[in-house]
Protein backbone atom coordinates (compact mmCIF):
# COMPACT_ATOMS: atom_id res chain seq x y z
CA UNK A 1 0.00 0.00 0.00
CA UNK A 2 2.87 2.29 0.84
CA UNK A 3 4.70 1.36 -1.88
CA UNK A 4 1.63 2.26 -4.76
CA UNK A 5 0.98 5.57 -2.47
CA UNK A 6 4.39 6.41 -3.16
CA UNK A 7 4.17 5.44 -6.83
CA UNK A 8 1.00 7.59 -7.44
CA UNK A 9 2.85 10.66 -5.73
CA UNK A 10 5.59 10.33 -8.13
CA UNK A 11 2.85 10.39 -11.45
CA UNK A 12 1.47 13.18 -9.91
CA UNK A 13 5.01 14.72 -9.38
CA UNK A 14 6.42 14.36 -12.89
CA UNK A 15 2.43 15.38 -13.89
CA UNK A 16 2.77 18.58 -12.17
CA UNK A 17 6.46 19.45 -13.52
CA UNK A 18 5.39 18.54 -17.22
CA UNK A 19 2.54 21.03 -17.07
CA UNK A 20 4.78 23.47 -16.03
CA UNK A 21 6.44 23.23 -19.48
CA UNK A 22 3.35 24.00 -21.16
CA UNK A 23 1.71 26.58 -18.43
CA UNK A 24 4.84 28.64 -18.10
CA UNK A 25 5.70 29.94 -21.44
CA UNK A 26 1.40 30.66 -21.65
CA UNK A 27 1.53 32.81 -18.24
CA UNK A 28 3.85 34.48 -19.26
CA UNK A 29 2.39 35.85 -22.23
CA UNK A 30 -0.68 36.57 -20.91
CA UNK A 31 1.09 38.81 -17.97
CA UNK A 32 3.53 40.69 -20.39
CA UNK A 33 0.36 41.33 -22.79
CA UNK A 34 -2.50 41.58 -20.17
CA UNK A 35 -0.52 42.74 -16.60
CA UNK A 36 -3.56 43.93 -15.10
CA UNK A 37 -6.44 41.64 -16.59
CA UNK A 38 -4.30 38.59 -14.85
CA UNK A 39 -3.80 40.31 -11.85
CA UNK A 40 -7.48 40.67 -11.60
CA UNK A 41 -7.65 37.20 -12.68
CA UNK A 42 -5.42 36.17 -10.19
CA UNK A 43 -7.50 37.56 -7.48
CA UNK A 44 -10.63 36.19 -8.76
CA UNK A 45 -9.38 32.80 -8.60
CA UNK A 46 -8.62 33.40 -4.62
CA UNK A 47 -12.46 32.83 -3.95
CA UNK A 48 -12.50 29.25 -6.53
CA UNK A 49 -11.73 25.64 -3.88
CA UNK A 50 -8.01 25.24 -3.92
CA UNK A 51 -8.51 22.55 -6.38
CA UNK A 52 -10.17 24.63 -9.14
CA UNK A 53 -7.62 27.64 -8.70
CA UNK A 54 -5.60 28.59 -12.10
CA UNK A 55 -6.73 25.73 -13.79
CA UNK A 56 -5.53 26.90 -17.07
CA UNK A 57 -2.45 28.72 -16.06
CA UNK A 58 0.45 29.08 -13.05
CA UNK A 59 -0.36 29.72 -9.59
CA UNK A 60 1.56 33.23 -9.39
CA UNK A 61 3.87 32.52 -6.33
CA UNK A 62 4.98 29.52 -8.45
CA UNK A 63 4.99 31.90 -11.23
CA UNK A 64 7.60 34.02 -9.70
CA UNK A 65 9.68 31.27 -8.50
CA UNK A 66 10.03 29.39 -12.01
CA UNK A 67 10.76 32.77 -13.07
CA UNK A 68 13.71 33.06 -10.54
CA UNK A 69 14.78 29.46 -11.73
CA UNK A 70 14.76 30.72 -15.71
CA UNK A 71 16.31 33.42 -15.06
CA UNK A 72 19.62 31.44 -12.87
CA UNK A 73 19.41 29.06 -14.98
CA UNK A 74 20.50 31.45 -18.09
CA UNK A 75 23.15 33.12 -15.77
CA UNK A 76 24.60 29.89 -15.26
CA UNK A 77 23.86 28.56 -19.41
CA UNK A 78 26.02 31.97 -20.42
CA UNK A 79 28.87 31.50 -17.93
CA UNK A 80 27.62 34.57 -15.71
CA UNK A 81 27.86 32.47 -12.28
CA UNK A 82 26.35 34.47 -9.38
CA UNK A 83 29.26 36.00 -6.78
CA UNK A 84 29.38 33.91 -3.86
CA UNK A 85 30.93 34.71 -0.89
CA UNK A 86 32.79 32.52 1.69
CA UNK A 87 32.07 34.05 4.76
CA UNK A 88 28.81 35.28 7.09
CA UNK A 89 25.60 35.45 6.65
CA UNK A 90 26.05 36.36 2.87
CA UNK A 91 28.08 33.07 2.28
CA UNK A 92 25.20 30.75 3.85
CA UNK A 93 22.56 32.28 1.74
CA UNK A 94 24.43 31.74 -1.56
CA UNK A 95 26.59 28.62 -0.54
CA UNK A 96 23.92 26.55 -3.22
CA UNK A 97 21.84 26.85 -6.25
CA UNK A 98 19.29 25.47 -3.57
CA UNK A 99 19.52 28.22 -0.63
CA UNK A 100 20.76 31.43 -4.03
CA UNK A 101 17.26 30.53 -5.30
CA UNK A 102 14.94 30.59 -2.27
CA UNK A 103 17.20 34.24 -1.52
CA UNK A 104 16.39 35.59 -4.55
CA UNK A 105 12.77 34.65 -4.56
CA UNK A 106 12.35 35.71 -0.92
CA UNK A 107 13.56 38.99 -2.15
CA UNK A 108 11.68 39.72 -5.24
CA UNK A 109 8.63 38.74 -2.91
CA UNK A 110 9.19 41.95 -1.46
CA UNK A 111 7.58 43.77 -4.60
CA UNK A 112 4.21 41.87 -4.46
CA UNK A 113 4.35 42.41 -0.50
CA UNK A 114 4.62 46.18 -0.45
CA UNK A 115 2.16 46.44 -3.53
CA UNK A 116 -0.84 44.50 -1.77
CA UNK A 117 -0.40 46.26 1.41
CA UNK A 118 -0.52 49.24 -0.15
CA UNK A 119 -4.26 48.04 -1.81
CA UNK A 120 -5.08 47.05 1.47
CA UNK A 121 -3.90 50.44 3.48
CA UNK A 122 -5.75 52.49 0.52
CA UNK A 123 -9.01 50.24 0.59
CA UNK A 124 -8.96 50.71 4.15
CA UNK A 125 -9.52 46.90 4.96
CA UNK A 126 -8.65 45.39 8.13
CA UNK A 127 -4.55 43.72 7.27
CA UNK A 128 -5.23 40.03 7.74
CA UNK A 129 -3.73 37.10 5.91
CA UNK A 130 -6.79 36.99 4.51
CA UNK A 131 -7.29 40.31 2.93
CA UNK A 132 -3.85 39.98 2.31
CA UNK A 133 -3.51 37.43 0.00
CA UNK A 134 -5.79 37.99 -2.88
CA UNK A 135 -3.34 40.92 -3.79
CA UNK A 136 0.02 39.28 -2.84
CA UNK A 137 -0.74 36.91 -5.32
CA UNK A 138 -1.91 38.88 -8.31
CA UNK A 139 1.15 41.04 -7.67
CA UNK A 140 3.69 37.70 -7.79
CA UNK A 141 2.50 37.94 -12.02
CA UNK A 142 3.34 41.00 -12.27
CA UNK A 143 6.45 40.75 -10.25
CA UNK A 144 7.13 37.72 -12.36
CA UNK A 145 7.22 39.48 -15.56
CA UNK A 146 8.71 42.41 -14.09
CA UNK A 147 11.71 40.59 -13.05
CA UNK A 148 12.34 38.27 -16.00
CA UNK A 149 12.49 41.47 -18.38
CA UNK A 150 15.28 42.84 -15.75
CA UNK A 151 17.33 39.87 -16.05
CA UNK A 152 17.10 40.23 -19.49
CA UNK A 153 18.77 43.30 -19.45
CA UNK A 154 21.24 42.47 -16.94
CA UNK A 155 22.47 39.59 -18.68
CA UNK A 156 23.33 41.42 -22.01
CA UNK A 157 24.93 43.88 -19.93
CA UNK A 158 26.97 41.84 -18.30
CA UNK A 159 27.69 39.72 -21.61
CA UNK A 160 28.56 42.79 -24.28
CA UNK A 161 29.64 45.53 -21.60
CA UNK A 162 27.32 47.60 -23.35
CA UNK A 163 25.29 50.28 -21.43
CA UNK A 164 22.58 51.01 -24.05
CA UNK A 165 21.92 47.00 -24.54
CA UNK A 166 21.33 46.32 -20.73
CA UNK A 167 19.59 49.64 -20.13
CA UNK A 168 17.03 49.47 -22.84
CA UNK A 169 15.09 45.75 -21.58
CA UNK A 170 15.96 47.58 -17.82
CA UNK A 171 13.65 50.39 -19.11
CA UNK A 172 11.30 48.36 -20.80
CA UNK A 173 10.89 46.54 -17.55
CA UNK A 174 10.43 49.50 -15.45
CA UNK A 175 8.40 51.35 -17.11
CA UNK A 176 5.97 48.44 -17.95
CA UNK A 177 5.77 47.58 -14.39
CA UNK A 178 5.09 51.12 -13.31
CA UNK A 179 2.36 51.48 -15.82
CA UNK A 180 0.55 48.05 -14.92
CA UNK A 181 0.48 48.71 -11.02
CA UNK A 182 -1.11 52.64 -12.03
CA UNK A 183 -3.44 50.93 -14.01
CA UNK A 184 -4.29 48.64 -11.89
CA UNK A 185 -5.03 51.14 -8.62
CA UNK A 186 -6.87 52.92 -10.72
CA UNK A 187 -8.97 50.62 -12.12
CA UNK A 188 -9.07 48.81 -8.60
CA UNK A 189 -9.30 52.13 -6.39
CA UNK A 190 -11.70 54.04 -8.79
CA UNK A 191 -8.86 57.23 -8.28
CA UNK A 192 -7.49 59.23 -10.58
CA UNK A 193 -4.23 58.89 -12.94
CA UNK A 194 -1.90 60.87 -10.60
CA UNK A 195 -2.90 59.66 -7.55
CA UNK A 196 -2.16 56.49 -9.24
CA UNK A 197 0.90 56.93 -10.35
CA UNK A 198 2.13 58.34 -7.30
CA UNK A 199 0.78 54.62 -5.42
CA UNK A 200 2.86 53.17 -8.18
CA UNK A 201 5.95 54.92 -7.51
CA UNK A 202 5.97 55.05 -4.01
CA UNK A 203 5.46 51.16 -3.71
CA UNK A 204 8.33 51.01 -6.27
CA UNK A 205 10.48 53.38 -4.30
CA UNK A 206 9.55 51.49 -1.44
CA UNK A 207 10.36 47.33 -2.15
CA UNK A 208 13.56 48.67 -3.78
CA UNK A 209 14.69 50.62 -0.37
CA UNK A 210 13.47 47.41 1.81
CA UNK A 211 15.81 45.13 -0.29
CA UNK A 212 18.79 47.61 -0.49
CA UNK A 213 18.54 47.65 3.22
CA UNK A 214 18.33 44.31 3.27
CA UNK A 215 20.97 43.56 1.28
CA UNK A 216 23.16 46.13 3.18
CA UNK A 217 22.45 44.55 6.35
CA UNK A 218 23.53 41.12 5.14
CA UNK A 219 26.60 42.24 3.52
CA UNK A 220 27.86 44.32 6.86
CA UNK A 221 26.99 41.42 8.69
CA UNK A 222 29.30 39.03 6.32
CA UNK A 223 32.00 42.14 6.59
CA UNK A 224 32.05 41.85 9.87
CA UNK A 225 32.30 37.90 10.58
CA UNK A 226 35.63 38.06 8.68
Amino acid sequence: MDLMRIIRSFEEFIYEVMTWLLFYPRTLVRILRHPVGMLEYAIAEQADPPEDQYSDSLSPPLFLMLTVVVCYIVERMTHLAPAHATNGLLGQLLKSAESTLVTRSLLYAIFPLVFAADYIQVKRLALTRQTLRPAFFGQCYLAGGFILLIAIGATALRLHAQPVIGAAPIAVGVVWYLTANTLWFRKSLAIGAPSAVMLALRGFALAMIIILALLTGIALTSLTST
